[in-house]
């Protein structure tokens, strides 16, 4: 990393994500699901990676239907809180290492629900499709 990391920063993100806070709400609203995308844009940036600042904004135009579609529940809102605010807490204990490897996680664990969110989309649209077929055949 090299940099000074700025833990005043650090420490806003990680209280945005108290999982005791519950600043965003609990039911997978809008102002939720921005937070949870802001919330890698946020963190690349006080990294001082604009490159990946860049990256994550196009990634996030890009998924952002397939975010919305997975119309989170209770229980993977509260997780997320806690993900995002255990990555916190661990850049600010400087447990870098953790730090990243939570991250990792975290970012397969949502691309493994964006995939299943996308291929139930796409099931649920054949079954339409073959109802469809065999309504005109009828």
């Amino acid at each position: 990393m090299g940099q000074r990391i700025p833990y005043r920063e650090v420490a806003q993100l990680a209280e945005d994500w108290d999982p005791e806070r519950l600043g965003y709400g609990v039911e997978g609203s809008e102002q939720f699901k921005d937070a949870e995308e802001s919330f890698h844009i946020r963190l690349a940036g006080l990294c001082g990676n604009p490159v990946l600042v860049q990256y994550l904004r196009d990634v996030n135009n890009h998924i952002r239907i397939v975010r919305r579609l997975g119309l989170p529940d209770r229980d993977s809102v509260m997780k997320t809180y806690r993900e995002h605010h255990e990555i916190c807490q661990r850049i600010l204990a400087n447990d870098l290492d953790g730090a990243t490897a939570m991250l990792r996680a975290h970012i397969h664990e949502s691309q493994a629900k964006s995939r299943e969110v996308t291929l139930a989309q796409l099931e649920m649209r054949r079954r339409e499709r073959a109802m469809e077929t065999e309504s005109s055949a009828g």
